[in-house]
């Protein structure tokens, strides 16, 4: 210890910087970061720092310290206390069930398109679903959970604790169902869908009679994929054409879009889940004035689950080896606007994929984004489950401002060459 006649010769570092941050939740504003103003805020760090160290001591938060009009007034403001139908909601896992509220959700032209292929060739179990029995992952190299989806981020993403955030909004535990994890016919895409076990049972005996199935059954099941137009070998040549297609078009117009991407239940079920994190406060709120205001979240376990399984598609479309970056899922309010620009090294390959919209679900009454290209200036609308396809680095793109009163919700994956060596984040 420094005896105190030379202490008293010590003074305050003049170069101090001094820093505080909180982070609240809210339900009617989000995830909120707040940085101290110095001296404005002190009386308010002050009394919060009273009031947690009495919590800590088991007093139960409350203190003799003196609340006056202007510290309740910035505490209300900031977050630091709010009313009971104000506290944020518990962050939530994510479930694709055979749900008729979801099937609500899937646009009916999507529904009109499956059941008119369906009735071109008939319907046939989905051959290639996997069954997850338990709550350990399935023994089948398409599927990667747990961690593993976000090792390409560094430890230093696990180590600011957002991968324990992140991995609380996985899959729920199995109870009293099975999981099927059902590929896309045209991605691939392994998705998840959490059937009662009687109906997993008959799936994997393959005792389901397609034809005596009622019809919103029938629906559900075509919406998820787990039944399927049946194979013939000129769809498959169908598909084999589309891709080259794919491939041809974003090397001409620098920009390509994939309908459906995933199955119509599973997007559906994406738009209820965010919707249930974003009503309960588990978006981060952002006021950019080049941007508007939006709320986002990133690469939370869907965007990151969907990410990886897309890896291979995408692959195939840009034409080049790949390996997934970071995402974010964006909820863009009205007047959100997107200036004109091109990414980072990071996002060398975008996919922007749609999953909600609060006016218009179809197509047609969609969010546009634009494309500067050698041709001139394009635009795509996208519904529930599209996705374009287009190089974030070389492409100009922007979105004019959102109409007033309406919302859209979309997930952005980003990807880079394989040969990438920069951070990934």
């Amino acid at each position: 210890m420094m005896p105190d006649a030379d202490a008293e010769m010590l003074s305050l570092n003049p170069s101090l910087v001094l820093r505080v941050e909180w982070e609240v939740r809210r339900k009617d504003r989000g995830r909120t970061r707040f940085t101290m103003r110095f001296p404005d805020d002190v009386p308010l760090v002050q009394w919060l720092l009273g009031t947690l160290q009495a919590a800590h001591a088991g007093e139960g938060g409350e203190r003799e310290v003196e609340l006056s009009s202007d510290i309740l007034d910035a505490a209300i403001e900031k977050g630091l206390l709010v009313a009971e139908d104000a506290l944020p909601g518990e962050e939530s896992s994510f479930a694709c069930r055979l749900d008729p509220a979801l099937l609500a959700l899937v646009p009916e032209e999507d529904m009109i398109a499956l059941r008119t292929a369906c009735e071109e060739t008939g319907i046939v179990l989905n051959p290639a679903c996997c069954i997850q029995e338990t709550d350990d992952p399935p023994q089948d190299e398409r599927v990667r959970l747990g961690a593993a989806l976000w090792d390409h981020l560094g430890g230093d993403f696990a180590q600011e604790g957002r991968l324990e955030t992140t991995a609380r909004r996985g899959l729920p535990p199995l109870e009293t169902s099975y999981r099927l994890w059902v590929p896309h016919p045209f991605t691939e895409a392994m998705q998840p869908v959490d059937m009662d076990r009687s109906s997993s049972d008959e799936l994997r005996a393959g005792s389901i009679d397609c034809e005596k199935l009622a019809a919103a059954t029938r629906d559900m099941l075509l919406a998820t994929h787990v039944l399927i137009p049946r194979p013939t070998d000129e769809s498959r040549a169908r598909d084999a054409d589309r891709i080259e297609r794919l491939r041809d078009g974003l090397k001409t117009d620098g920009y390509v879009v994939v309908r459906n991407v995933l199955s119509p239940l599973q997007v559906a079920a994406m738009r209820r889940h965010f919707r249930t994190l974003h009503a309960s406060g588990n978006f981060t709120s952002y006021e950019v004035p080049s941007l508007g205001a939006r709320d986002g979240i990133y690469c939370d376990f869907v965007s990151v689950l969907f990410q990886d399984q897309l890896t291979r598609f995408i692959g195939k479309v840009v034409d080049e080896p790949i390996k997934p970056s970071f995402t974010w899922h964006f909820h863009y309010r009205d007047r959100a606007v997107l200036t004109r620009h091109i990414d980072r090294p990071q996002c060398r390959w975008n996919v922007s994929l749609a999953v909600d919209s609060n006016a218009d679900a179809s197509r047609a009454g969609a969010w546009s984004l634009h494309f500067e290209t050698d041709q001139g200036a394009h635009s795509v609308r996208l519904g529930p489950g599209d996705a374009v396809v287009y190089s974030g680095t070389d492409t100009p793109h922007w979105r004019e401002p959102l109409p007033e009163g309406h919302t859209a919700g979309v997930i952005c994956l980003h990807y880079v060459s394989a040969n990438f060596d920069g951070s990934l984040r």
